[in-house]
């Protein structure tokens, strides 16, 4: 539903572009432009986000979850601006339990970018903080988050290990600019389990750390034991 979308060379201004289905609404009011008087405001309301999954499900990855607040955009064909306050809740990712997240955003007018922080609201601890500049396409962000479920990585090792399980402490940044990323971080697993896929061997290991420098994933002699007992050593550089 829409009472109108006027296009031009100069703008485009959108009037009441509502998304309705039983229980959820998304709305989308105002111009797009370039000039900063001139802003377009996006408001969810209990608003499905598992249409994401038409993107992510292409990487392994399925969302459900539900969306809760507004974002807006002031010169949005030039240098924009943006603002935001969204709470996220009942979220899963591929039917693993993903804690209730508030995403947050501010413009930062002496640098010239949108600062973004996503917080646990229970915990009131923050699990990524970061910044995203329009101009140049450049963003960073550092995340800090205990318990995370390692089966969430299991998309980017299909055929090699599966039947993860186990927690993980990560302190990891990715910093970028339009498709070139450099990640550096670290994770600490305790009671790490996996199968290896073409050994068809489950191996466990007490405790596991790996750094990742300059996107190079690095572990250096991590003890893994067998169903048996038997003892072994994992690298990789």
């Amino acid at each position: 539903l829409s009472r109108g979308i006027d296009i031009d060379s100069t703008h485009i201004s959108i009037r009441n572009f509502v998304l309705t289905r039983p229980g959820q609404r998304l709305v989308i009011n105002g111009v797009a432009s370039r000039d900063r008087d001139d802003s377009l405001r996006l408001t969810l309301d209990h608003f499905d986000l598992s249409p994401l999954s038409a993107f992510t499900s292409r990487v392994g990855y399925n969302f459900v979850g539900r969306s809760n607040g507004f974002a807006t955009v002031k010169s949005a064909l030039h240098t924009p601006e943006i603002e935001a306050h969204i709470d996220l809740d009942s979220l899963s990712v591929n039917d693993i339990k993903i804690p209730n997240q508030v995403l947050t955003s501010n413009w930062d007018f002496e640098a010239n970018r949108a600062r973004v922080i996503i917080c646990n609201p229970e915990r009131t601890d923050t699990a990524i903080r970061g910044y995203y500049q329009p101009a140049g396409n450049r963003y960073y962000a550092r995340a800090n988050m205990r318990g995370v479920k390692l089966d969430l990585i299991s998309p980017f090792l299909k055929g090699i290990i599966s039947d993860i399980d186990g927690d993980a402490e990560v302190e990891a940044s990715i910093m970028g600019q339009g498709r070139k990323a450099t990640l550096n971080g670290r994770a600490v697993a305790d009671s790490l389990a996996v199968t290896v896929d073409y050994l068809n061997t489950r191996y466990r290991a007490p405790r596991a750390e790996v750094n990742v420098i300059d996107n190079h994933l690095i572990a250096d002699r991590i003890p893994v034991f067998d169903a048996e007992g038997n003892e072994g050593h994992f690298s990789i550089d």
